[in-house]
C-alpha cells in the first residue's frame, strides 16, 4: 500500500491464490469476514494497518507481511443492529472506487483536517465504529484522521529523501540489520558463533587453512576432504570436512576441530539445521519486503555472508 488503503473482500466461493505482495485472512463464515473488511475499511482500520504494517524496507510502501496480520487489532461487535446498520453503508461506500487517503479525508496535513472535509459515506462509516461503538468524541475522531495522514506523509516524504539520492548510497548494511534483527526477534533465530559457541568446552586441536569464499566438501579416492577456493585440505571423516567448511563460511581461518567424533558431529548437525531455518526464513522475509530486485539481492547476499553461508 502507498497513500490508498484497499482492502479486498471476495464475495463469490472461488479460491484466492495468496503470494508475497498479497496475504489474506480467512473466516468460518462471510458475516465475519465482511465485518471485518468494513472495519479495516473505515478510517480506524487504516490506522490499525499503518501501525502494524512495515515502512522500512519497502521505500515508501506499506507492506503486511503474513506475520504481521497475527498482531493486526480488530474490533469484536455483536449487536446485530449495529452490524446490520454497518453493513448498509459499506455497500454503499463499495459501489465507489476507493480514493487515496488524502482525497478521502479531504486534507493532505494533519492541520488541513476537518470532519465537514471527510468523504460522506466514509464519515458515515466512521461515525458508527468511532462514535458509536467506541464512543470517541469529535475531536477525538479529528486525532484519528490526523493520526493517519500525518503517518503516510511522513512515510512518503521519507521514502522520496531516500529515493533523491543514488541507489550506491543505500545503506545496505543497515538493512541486513534489519533482516537479522526480524530473524532473532520475530522468528526466535539468533545467529551463534561458529564453532566457538556450539562446541563448548572440549579437548580439541587448532586446524589452520587459507582463507577462502567457496567451500566444497567431498570424497575422492584419497579420503574425504575441504576445498577452500582451489585448495583442498584434508579431513579424518566428513563430519570434520563439514565442520572446517563452516567455519571456513563463517570467516575462520585457525579452526579448534574437537576431537570427540560426538561433539563434532552435533556441531556439524545444529549447524546445518541452524542455517537451513535461517536462509528459509530471510528468503521469505526479503521477498515480502523488499521491492527492489537488486537491492533485494544485495541484501540476500549481505545477510547470508554475515551469518556464514
Amino acid at each position: 500500500m502507498w497513500e490508498t488503503y484497499k482492502i479486498f473482500l471476495n464475495d463469490t466461493k472461488e479460491h484466492i491464490l495468496f503470494d508475497q505482495q498479497l496475504s489474506g485472512l480467512k473466516f468460518k463464515d462471510f458475516k465475519t469476514a465482511k465485518l471485518v473488511c468494513a472495519v479495516l475499511t473505515s478510517t480506524l482500520g487504516n490506522l490499525f494497518l499503518e501501525i502494524v504494517g512495515r515502512s522500512q524496507l519497502g521505500q515508501g510502501s506499506l507492506q503486511l507481511a503474513t506475520i504481521d496480520l497475527h498482531s493486526l487489532p480488530c474490533l469484536i461487535i455483536a449487536e446485530e443492529k449495529i452490524i446490520e446498520k454497518i453493513f448498509k453503508v459499506f455497500e454503499k461506500l463499495c459501489e465507489r472506487k476507493i480514493l487515496t487517503i488524502y482525497e478521502e479525508i479531504g486534507a493532505s496535513s494533519p492541520e488541513g483536517v476537518s470532519l465537514n472535509k471527510v468523504k460522506p459515506d466514509r464519515r458515515e462509516l466512521d461515525k458508527i465504529i468511532m462514535g458509536e461503538i467506541l464512543g470517541l468524541t469529535e475531536e477525538e475522531q479529528l486525532e484519528v484522521y490526523r493520526a493517519v495522514v500525518d503517518l503516510v506523509r511522513s512515510r512518503l516524504e521519507r521514502a522520496k529523501s531516500v529515493q533523491k539520492k543514488k541507489v550506491k548510497e543505500l545503506n545496505v548494511d543497515d538493512l541486513v540489520d534489519s533482516v537479522l534483527k526480524e530473524l532473532e526477534e520475530v522468528h526466535g533465530i539468533k545467529a551463534k558463533e561458529f564453532p566457538e559457541e556450539y562446541i563448548g568446552r572440549c579437548e580439541y586441536k587448532v586446524v589452520e587453512v587459507p582463507k577462502g569464499s567457496e567451500v566444497e566438501v567431498g570424497y575422492d579416492l584419497r579420503g574425504p576432504y575441504v576445498r577452500i577456493d582451489n585448495e583442498k585440505v584434508r579431513c579424518s571423516s566428513i563430519y570434520e570436512a563439514r565442520f572446517i567448511g563452516y567455519a571456513v563460511l563463517a570467516g575462520k581461518t585457525k579452526i579448534m576441530v574437537p576431537k570427540d567424533e560426538n561433539i563434532l558431529k552435533k556441531a556439524v548437525e545444529e549447524r546445518r539445521k541452524f542455517l537451513e531455518e535461517a536462509r528459509m526464513k530471510i528468503e521469505e522475509f526479503i521477498n515480502e519486503t523488499i521491492t527492489d530486485k537488486k537491492l533485494r539481492e544485495d541484501v540476500k547476499f549481505k545477510a547470508f555472508k554475515k551469518l556464514g553461508m
